[in-house]
């Protein structure tokens, strides 16, 4: 071999390495990036869940029905004592 393709011998051999380095680097970063994308979605599927047993729960109780209606027409009345268009009739308009 000549002296040039030693030495182009030389350089290959370290960048062969720092492609080695680069790819197993990327495959760790891959496999974290799933790691964190699969806890988010069990993270928000537990969240959805929990909300919609509290919906059922609420759906489910007659006690809290009068003190929310009142408090809903309460939010519906404006400063001045005027009435809000009503949000559920404003959809069969």
């Amino acid at each position: 071999m000549t002296r040039s393709a030693l030495a182009r011998l030389h350089e290959i051999v370290p960048l062969k390495a720092i492609f080695v380095a680069m790819a197993a680097e990327k495959a760790e970063l891959q496999q974290l990036r799933s790691e964190t994308l699969k806890a988010e979605i069990v993270r928000m599927a537990t969240l959805n869940e929990r909300a919609q047993e509290r919906i059922a729960d609420l759906q489910g109780s007659s006690s809290w029905s009068a003190p929310l209606r009142s408090q809903l027409r309460e939010a519906r009345t404006c400063p001045a004592g005027l009435r809000l268009r009503n949000p559920d009739r404003a959809r069969r308009d």
